[in-house]
């Protein structure tokens, strides 16, 4: 029973942040509105995967685990830009 509601939940996490989906919301929200390095996939690692609390980081240590991460850099400056 355990084993088969941990497998729905992988899959509805896969399906949720599969990077086609992310990139579409991306889109329709306007967060990205030409090519550039930062991915969404980058944000939502950030923002979700990389830290137990994003409002306690300041957006510099963001950045610098992004980079760690990733290999991604942005700047402080950019990520604050983003409109999530």
């Amino acid at each position: 029973m355990l084993a088969e509601e941990l497998r729905m939940l992988g899959e509805e996490f896969r399906r949720t942040f599969s990077v086609p989906n992310l990139q579409e919301l991306a889109y329709q929200t306007d967060m990205i509105q030409r090519k550039r390095k930062f991915r969404v996939q980058d944000l939502v690692s950030l923002c979700v995967f990389l830290g137990q609390t994003v409002s306690s980081e300041s957006l510099v240590r963001r950045c610098t685990s992004l980079n760690e991460v990733t290999g991604v850099y942005i700047s402080a400056e950019t990520l604050g830009r983003c409109s999530f």
